[in-house]
């Protein structure tokens, strides 16, 4: 968990800053907490790792554009979704599919490709259904501005 919380940190001051070094510090924090967490010992923790991961890896897209940042990025929402199941904690598997909304947005922005935007719609359509109930919610004010962006693509 120190790793982790190590990452979360690192992440956070490469965020605020755009500090690409930061993100790669978070980024190898994340991949040694991994190293102990696994899916059968500590499934939720590894699964919210693999999360945290994905929005590292999403990050430095933002700051470089480079497409192998998105691969990464869906490998890790997609190895988080394998327990972060709705029928199993239905706000984190949407706080993850909301990732995944971010990743094919990203991939429109970088190839134009509209199935891209399609799929980015699907994703944050599905998750935002769990946040709808509180109006208030941030991450229902976050999915709502999303989708704005992706209508307006």
């Amino acid at each position: 968990m120190m790793q982790n919380n190590l990452g979360g940190a690192l992440q956070e001051f490469g965020e605020l800053d755009g500090n690409a070094a930061c993100l790669h510090q978070a980024i190898a924090a994340y991949q040694a907490a991994l190293t102990i967490q696994t899916p059968k010992a500590t499934p939720m923790d590894w699964a919210g790792t693999q999360h945290n991961l994905a929005i590292a890896y999403l990050t430095l897209h933002d700051l470089d554009q480079r497409a192998d940042w998105l691969d990464k990025a869906k490998a890790a929402f997609d190895s988080a979704l394998t327990l972060r199941t709705r029928q199993a904690a239905e706000y984190l598997w949407a706080d993850s599919y909301g990732g995944l909304s971010k990743v094919s947005l990203a991939q429109f922005r970088l190839t134009g490709n509209r199935a891209d935007l399609a799929q980015a719609r699907s994703y944050l359509t599905e998750a935002r259904v769990v946040f709808a109930l509180d109006p208030n919610n941030v991450t229902l004010q976050d999915f709502d501005h999303l989708l704005t962006q992706i209508d307006a693509a």
